[in-house]
């Protein structure tokens, strides 16, 4: 099911938001859609990965 990983992300984003951790919950999403954003892929993921090393 492709769409799962898109769905599986985005709650997990939202539910971090909820648990108060913002930036995971940034990471996460951003994470999450730059597989979609042809563009900005590389951008998206490195910030992504930054946003969790931090």
């Amino acid at each position: 099911m492709p769409g799962l990983s898109r769905t599986r992300g985005a709650s997990a984003a939202l539910a971090l938001h909820d648990l108060g951790e913002h930036r995971d919950a940034v990471a996460t999403a951003v994470g999450a859609l730059a597989p979609y954003l042809p563009l900005y892929r590389r951008a998206a993921a490195a910030y992504a990965r930054d946003l969790t090393t931090r």
